[in-house]
């Protein structure tokens, strides 16, 4: 339903648990690929949002924010002309070790260099509460109190539906260069 709840499909790994082959403590601490999420831009329910965020270890704590690329926000939000609620469509994001590359039916609507996205990641399906039944105060996010009869006037109980989920990891990757480096603020 739009307004009011963002269906997702993404990527995160667990903080803190251990990677062979991964310095430990490891300065990223928690990595998240958002493949899409649909209605998530209160202002239009078209804007498919495609992003990625990370936590890092900061003076030996973890920071509570998450930090995005500054080039990220705004750029990988998608503009389609369909509504998400009429039909199925295919939302795909290629993790590889140069670049992550999001796509829409096929389309590819955005691209960014992967320099710390490279840990092992579950997959997500979710169904979350946005605007008007979230707001954020001081960068924490609360649920609007709402009574049952708004609730039910505005639509919930709200469903996602999903046809399938795919995932695959290529065989060989000797093609891509790795841009996979060392945590550096300067690059947000």
């Amino acid at each position: 339903m739009f307004k009011g709840t963002c269906s997702a499909f993404w990527l995160y790994n667990i903080p803190w648990e251990k990677v062979e082959g991964e310095p430990y403590p490891r300065k990223v601490v928690y990595n998240e690929i958002d493949v899409v999420e649909l209605q998530q831009v209160p202002k239009d329910l078209h804007i498919m949002s495609c992003n990625y965020h990370i936590m890092v270890l900061k003076d030996d704590c973890v920071s509570k924010d998450f930090i995005r690329p500054d080039d990220m926000w705004g750029t990988n939000e998608c503009l389609v002309k369909w509504d998400s609620r009429d039909d199925y469509h295919l939302y795909a994001c290629e993790n590889r070790p140069d670049s992550i590359i999001w796509y829409i039916d096929n389309r590819r609507v955005a691209s960014k260099p992967n320099y710390y996205w490279h840990l092992p990641m579950y997959v997500v399906l979710s169904v979350e509460p946005r605007t008007p039944f979230e707001k954020y105060v001081n960068g924490e996010r609360f649920p609007v109190p709402t009574t049952k009869e708004q609730a039910d006037a505005a639509g919930f109980p709200s469903t996602m539906k999903v046809d399938y989920i795919r995932t695959w990891r290529r065989k060989d990757y000797s093609q891509f260069k790795s841009s996979k480096r060392e945590y550096n603020p300067n690059d947000f």
